[in-house]
């Protein structure tokens, strides 16, 4: 009787580990094919979640550079446009200075010439509330409150709460709960409850309770049938990360796009308000003093220097892959880009190089390289021949627009094009 016990025992024993320990069964087994169809499940998955893993990396390193590219550039900007602004006022608040002392020299002792000179000096006083001088200083401070220069300052801060640049900076990040990126992020990464990823690692690993290598360690279904469940749902993994990789990219692009075009508006409205503000401001000086001293002021245009052109059409600021240039006096704008604003169609011929544009009745005929351009069969010389730049076939923006019945103006302040089309 007790030989039986300890029989039983060992063999409860024995189930026991086999049921804990499956791969004991194939080592018991001596099952070297079904050791091997395990290996060849497990390097699959690592080999596909390896792949994902790079293409992530990738993605998102490219992303960031884009992101610190931008950001630079733009507070390049914008420490470039305070100095210059800042120097302005500077060179103005001089030169107003020099006037009041020659004037105060000149007319100080007569006493017909008080209250002018009190005008006069009360105006050009950049403390004194709503005095032309102190709209023009408190327009280019970053410290006060809805000033053209604190609202562009604070549209490329990526600490302020909803700030263009801050959605740009969210969007990429994968430590933000729900940006895009860390939806990707999430999706691929096996560790993360109901992922692609954890679902096919879960598929392959036998210790996971009704997973197909398990019940086929433990007998409960073929080879085949295990393999077969395994690609299915490595098929839905792809499929599913495959998926949320596009939703994920897309709302990136979207996100990008517009928090640049955002940050660039911005941009434009600001220093154009600044513009206008200036000229307000000297233009009320040089009344005063016109109206009490017979002359009035003059001061050198300000001409903002930038990195780059800015084309606005109907009010809306456009964003291309290739910034447009200024070459020999023309601008050159991407073609594509532009045809789509303005509603034209454009067919590209890449043996000769030409492009067609059509609009209504209108169309337009250029080549790369040359200067003949036709328009309804009208030939017409271009001051520059249309090139390609970067990869971007670019064309002259101005006989464009012109051609397809636009009207174009340069704010060299701004440095922006501004284009208006006919409803």
């Amino acid at each position: 009787m007790k030989r039986i016990n300890k029989f039983v025992a060992l063999l409860l024993g024995i189930i026991l580990v086999l049921n804990f320990y499956p791969n004991l069964l194939i080592q018991a087994n001596g099952s070297t094919s079904q050791q091997s169809f395990v290996n060849k499940m497990v390097e699959e998955y690592d080999s596909y979640q390896k792949e994902t893993q790079l293409s992530y990396q990738s993605f998102e390193s490219t992303e960031k550079k884009n992101y610190d590219a931008y950001y630079k550039k733009q507070n390049e900007e914008y420490l470039l446009f305070h100095k210059q602004v800042s120097d302005d006022f500077s060179k103005i608040e001089q030169k107003i200075d020099e006037d009041i002392q020659a004037l105060d020299k000149k007319y100080g002792k007569n006493p017909s010439y008080r209250d002018a000179l009190d005008e006069y000096k009360k105006a050009a006083d950049k403390h004194r509330t709503n005095s032309p001088m102190r709209n023009y200083y408190r327009a280019i401070d970053q410290h006060v409150t809805d000033s053209p220069m604190r609202n562009y300052y604070r549209a490329i801060d990526q600490h302020v709460t909803d700030s263009p640049m801050r959605n740009y900076y969210r969007a990429i990040d994968q430590h933000v709960t729900d940006s895009p990126m860390r939806n990707y992020y999430r999706a691929i990464d096996q560790h993360v409850t109901d992922s692609p990823m954890r679902n096919y690692y879960r598929a392959v690993d036998q210790h996971v309770t009704g997973s197909p290598m398990r019940m086929y360690i433990r007998g409960e279904i073929s080879q085949s049938e295990a393999e077969k469940r395994i690609n299915k749902q490595k098929e839905t993994t792809k499929t599913d990360i495959q998926d949320t990789e596009k939703r994920s990219k897309a709302v990136i692009e979207q996100t990008t796009l517009r928090s640049t075009q955002s940050i660039e508006k911005t941009q434009t409205q600001s220093l154009t308000l600044i513009m206008k503000q200036r000229e307000s401001t000297i233009d009320a000086l040089s009344t005063i003093r016109k109206k009490h001293f017979d002359e009035g002021l003059t001061f050198e245009p300000l001409v903002l220097q930038s990195k780059e052109i800015k084309v606005m059409i109907n009010g809306q600021l456009q964003s291309y892959t290739q910034p447009p240039t200024i070459i020999e006096g023309t601008t050159l704008v991407p073609l594509r880009g532009i045809f789509e604003e303005l509603e034209a169609t454009v067919l590209w011929n890449s043996k000769d190089r030409s492009i067609t544009v059509s609009k209504d009745d209108i169309q337009l005929f250029l080549q790369v390289n040359n200067t003949q351009a036709k328009v309804n069969e009208k030939t017409i010389k271009l001051d520059l021949a249309p090139r390609v730049i970067n990869g971007s076939t670019m064309v002259p923006l101005r006989f464009i627009s012109e051609a397809l019945g636009a009207t174009v103006r340069w704010d060299g302040n701004t440095r922006t094009i501004w284009i208006t089309t006919e409803e």
